[in-house]
Formats: structure tokens, sequence, C-alpha cells
């Protein structure tokens, strides 16, 4: 599970990105991303918690949306990053010329 840790931050990371590409930085009083994953037969699960509060003054800001938005980000690029190495796998990690 440690191995997972990387790809849980790289999440994390472009889930802040992605918000302060929609909002400004100033306007963000907390936010925070929790990525837990449990072993399961056969595999794991992933939980995802995000927890975002803005500045009043953006009213025009739904903000469930939005944590809807990023909780599906993460999981996104988590996938993604499975994918690729998936890839790797498969391939044998050859690198193309």
């Amino acid at each position: 599970m440690e191995d997972l840790q990387p790809v849980f931050e790289r999440a994390e990371e472009r889930a802040r990105e992605y918000l302060f590409s929609r909002v400004p930085k100033r306007k963000v009083r907390e936010f925070g991303v929790s990525i837990d994953a449990v072993e399961e037969k056969g595999g794991f699960s992933i939980d995802v918690e995000v927890s975002l509060q803005l500045s009043p003054s953006l009213r025009s800001v739904n903000v469930e949306e939005l944590v809807d938005e990023l909780v599906e980000k993460v999981f996104k690029v988590i996938d993604e990053e499975f994918s690729k190495q998936k890839g790797e796998v498969a391939g044998g990690g050859a690198e193309k010329a």
C-alpha cells in the first residue's frame, strides 16, 4: 500500500491545481483531501474525502458541486496512474525509441 502514496499525492496536487483554477487562492479558507485505500479480497477500495470552505464573498460558487468535481478529479488521476502502471507492467517497462 505504501507504493500508492505517490499516486495519492499527485491526485491531491491535481485537485489543488483544479481548485485554484476555479477559485482565487485567497478566497479559499480551508481545503483538504483525504485518500484512503482499504485492502479487500482481489484488490482494494479507495475512499476520497474533500473538505472545502470558501470565503462568504463567493456566494456564486456552488461548494457542493465544486467538491464533487474535486473528488472526480482525484479519482480520474488515480485511474490514469493505475492505467499507466498497468501499461508499464504489461509492456515490460520498455521505453519506446
